[in-house]
């Protein structure tokens, strides 16, 4: 990846001069400004007043909520050459769980499972299918993205389970979806890399090339610097990220299980992973999530990436339609995903 290159991102080149490998950030520590591209596109959009915080609703009301906000980020679509919905079989213990093939023309043999976030509860291929074909398009191999049980209805281990029984069928029978053989990367946004790593921390078996982890959340319930500094940041505050929390896992003493929260997973089955890109946003309540997961496999003498979106919010990805820096990301992650299925 050049230096140089327009299509990545600028931050992509170093890590940002505040971040110290050998110890935690302090919360004072940590930037708060927002991106000028960013100020941009809230200018150009007129702003927002007080929005109606979703997880302050029944669940099926959020989720209803959710999706009509999502839409404006997931109009004129990237091009596919194949967009199908599939059911696959389901294991046992797993629900059927519904995907979206998404893949583009000139594929590579393969797929990345991408799976969806909004705190366990509220994402859906369809709130990430702007962002999902953009990344194939980076990638050039299919993406699929999972649409897996959701809290609170059906709290940790539900969601998991079903997308560990997506992942066993892509790994070894990928046809049955719609997908060639190859290397099979696993990854998501938010709620969804933790579901990612967690999958591959369930089933060792699954011959990942590559972890793919974006913003996610990876202790449930801890309080590290970074919630202290955005607890109250716009979009995304302290009282969302408890809420989702004790949708998910309603019962305390499962908050430190290693599916439900990785970082809590043994250096042994740490090191059992595959090649890890950890990309975090700079302004998010779990950017100290990243950075501790990254902290923990750089110890190990883990292969694992660091990319840290400055200036960006949570769920930034999700504005790829409308925000260059989120195009670039993209573009980034689809080329370390590129790497990753080449065993580079």
């Amino acid at each position: 990846m050049s230096r140089r290159d327009p299509l990545l991102p600028v931050w992509s080149h170093a890590l940002p001069g505040w971040l110290d490998p050998q110890r935690e950030e302090q919360p004072q520590e940590i930037p708060d400004t927002p991106a000028a591209s960013l100020l941009a596109l809230k200018a150009r959009s007129g702003g927002s007043g007080p929005q109606v915080d979703a997880t302050t609703l029944p669940a099926a009301e959020g989720r209803a909520l959710v999706a009509r906000r999502a839409r404006v980020w997931n109009t004129d679509l990237p091009p596919m050459q194949r967009c199908e919905y599939v059911l696959p079989p389901a294991r046992a213990n797993a629900a059927p769980c519904r995907v979206v093939v998404l893949t583009p023309d000139s594929p590579a043999p393969g797929a990345t499972l991408m799976i969806p976030g909004g705190g366990f509860a509220f994402g859906a291929p369809e709130t990430d299918e702007h962002a999902g074909r953009s990344l194939a398009q980076a990638a050039g191999m299919s993406v699929v993205l999972p649409d897996y049980r959701k809290a609170p209805e059906h709290p940790f281990p539900a969601g998991l389970l079903d997308v560990a029984s997506v992942c066993v069928t892509l790994a070894k029978q990928p046809e049955t979806i719609g997908c060639t053989a190859g290397p099979v990367l696993v990854g998501g946004d938010s709620a969804g890399a933790n579901l990612a790593i967690a999958t591959l921390l369930l089933e060792r078996q699954i011959p990942a090339a590559g972890l793919l982890l974006y913003y996610g959340m990876f202790a449930p319930g801890q309080q590290r610097a970074s919630h202290l500094r955005f607890a109250d940041y716009p979009g995304f505050t302290a009282g969302k990220l408890q809420r989702y929390t004790e949708w998910y896992l309603p019962d305390p003493a499962r908050r430190s299980d290693p599916l439900a929260a990785p970082l809590h997973a043994s250096d042994t089955a740490l090191t059992t992973l595959p090649p890890v890109h950890i990309l975090a946003a700079e302004l998010d309540p779990l950017l100290s999530d990243s950075l501790a997961l990254w902290r923990r496999l750089l110890a190990l003498g883990h292969s694992v990436r660091l990319d840290v979106a400055q200036g960006m919010p949570h769920g930034f990805l999700q504005m790829s339609q409308h925000l260059q820096d989120a195009r670039q990301a993209l573009t980034l992650c689809g080329h370390v995903a590129r790497d990753f299925a080449s065993g580079l």
